[in-house]
């Protein structure tokens, strides 16, 4: 609709053209809807005029839809918006044409009907009405009321363009961007952007802004993509305010800001920008630039809550009782959600909730169907729980060897369970040579992580020299480390010696 009201206030813009008219009606309308000549301002004086003029003027006719259609000086009416605009656009006047178009392509004050409308934004553009022929190339992207052709799109936006209009020039543009109706050309395409983005066209500057991040048509040049970025996020363009947000968020062409972020992820999340949305929830969730807020953040979540990001988090929130109260089967029910989208976390969630029965009845074989899902996408915790399935024969059958190279491949990608699973299956044989060195090794690697269960082990390979040169003193230190970070072995045998001491 907004483009609507555009045209509806051209009467504003035409009349001072015509100030001299020899059209002494149109004359005296223009002098009563400004205020000028001596006369006091009156809209309903100046409609009464150009009604005068309207009886042969194509002018007065169009200025008198204006009024009907604005409501100025006069009852809003389309219906007589439309046939004033008829009777001044059957007589050849371009901007009659043009916003009779219009009303048909909205439906107001007519039947909406595209071939009509693309009927008369021909006509117009074929007097060179710059807005009528933006609008006829994008009823050929479109296909609205004639054929989808991308050649005609480009040749009208073009056309468009070449008379300085910043929506064709953007449009234009994006078609050497898309290689659509013309030859793949990105300096091309960044040149008109940046003829509209110097007309402070928002979209022009966002996509100036999107060639110098990406280095497309342009040098890349974070700092001027940081420049053109804020130039349309300013003007409210949704998606530069989120690019915006993301180049405070990780510094790129500016001094990290959080709080720069979190501002600029507000402001898109306000728009409905459905990862700004999930973006604000995270500073809100981790206190990133704005006051830490479990509330709000899990509030912005469930905006997003068709985002597989944000349903995940939304399903963390009820698993561990974040700000709501703790409830398995929701946190199941959202883990699903996001799983069926894909999102690899959410995925082994749903397989670790399937194999404890959590939220759901026990079910090996729809978690080892999840599971491998997202060990599929390169998950290394779902690759270790599979190789524990394997290890156990629980939802499939039993097999050590298969075991072993889920555990390795959860390892190679430093995944401390699988590390530490990688050291149990070599220190007990399971699937591989027993081989006390190399169990050693992953323990360590586990360990350095801080894994209290691979804590334990190193502790026990140092006191009894298994794959390691025997030392009891580093085996203590390892022993402690092991029962600080919880593990009941490590805090049994401390205890015991403990007890012996006395």
């Amino acid at each position: 609709m907004k483009k609507l009201f555009l045209f509806l206030a051209l009467t504003i813009c035409v009349l001072p053209l015509y100030a001299q008219s020899m059209d002494k009606n149109l004359q005296k309308a223009s002098d009563y809807y400004y205020g000028n000549n001596g006369k006091e301002q009156d809209y309903v004086k100046a409609v009464k005029y150009f009604k005068k003029s309207a009886k042969k003027n194509p002018l007065g006719q169009y200025c008198l839809a204006n009024c009907y259609g604005g409501g100025i000086g006069v009852e809003q009416n389309y219906s007589e918006a439309a046939r004033w605009f008829r009777i001044s656009a059957d007589l050849g006047y371009a901007e009659s044409q043009y916003a009779l178009a219009e009303l048909y392509t909205y439906g107001l004050g007519v039947q909406r009907d595209s071939l009509e409308a693309f009927r008369l934004y021909m006509q117009a553009a074929q007097q060179e009405h710059a807005a009528a022929q933006y609008e006829v190339g994008m009823c050929y992207v479109r296909g609205n009321g004639v054929n989808e052709n991308a050649e005609q799109a480009a040749h009208w936006l073009r056309q468009s363009a070449l008379q300085g209009y910043a929506e064709a020039q953007v449009n234009y543009g994006y078609c050497f961007y898309e290689a659509y109706g013309v030859k793949q050309n990105y300096a091309e395409a960044f040149k008109w952007f940046h003829y509209a983005a110097l007309q402070q066209d928002a979209a022009g500057q966002y996509r100036v802004g999107l060639c110098y991040y990406l280095g497309v048509g342009v040098e890349q040049n974070f700092q001027q993509a940081v420049k053109w970025y804020t130039l349309a996020a300013e003007q409210g363009h949704v998606v530069a305010q989120y690019e915006l947000a993301l180049c405070y968020d990780n510094g790129e062409g500016v001094e990290q800001d959080l709080s720069m972020a979190a501002k600029w992820y507000l402001a898109a999340a306000e728009q409905g920008h459905t990862s700004a949305q999930y973006n604000i929830g995270v500073c809100y969730e981790y206190g990133d630039g704005v006051e830490q807020d479990l509330s709000q953040a899990l509030s912005w979540y469930l905006k997003a809550k068709d985002d597989p990001l944000a349903q995940y988090k939304i399903a963390t929130f009820y698993a561990y009782g974040k700000v709501v109260e703790q409830n398995d089967s929701l946190a199941f029910q959202w883990f699903h959600l996001a799983a069926d989208q894909g999102l690899d976390r959410a995925q082994y969630y749903l397989g670790a909730y399937y194999y404890a029965g959590i939220g759901v009845q026990q079910d090996y074989e729809q978690a080892m169907h999840w599971l491998t899902q997202a060990a599929a996408q390169g998950n290394s915790d779902a690759m270790n729980d599979i190789g524990l399935c394997y290890l156990e024969g629980e939802g499939v059958e039993q097999n050590y060897q298969e075991a072993v190279s889920y555990f390795s491949r959860s390892a190679e990608l430093k995944n401390m369970s699988g590390q530490y699973n990688m050291g149990y299956c070599h220190f007990f044989g399971y699937g591989t040579k027993q081989d006390y060195q190399q169990a050693f090794q992953w323990f360590q690697l586990s360990a350095e992580q801080g894994y209290a269960d691979a804590q334990y082990f190193v502790a026990v390979c140092y006191y009894y020299g298994y794959g390691v040169a025997s030392d009891v003193e580093v085996s203590n230190q390892w022993m402690q480390l092991a029962a600080q970070n919880g593990n009941e072995d490590a805090i049994n045998y401390l205890n015991s010696l403990n007890t012996a001491a006395k």
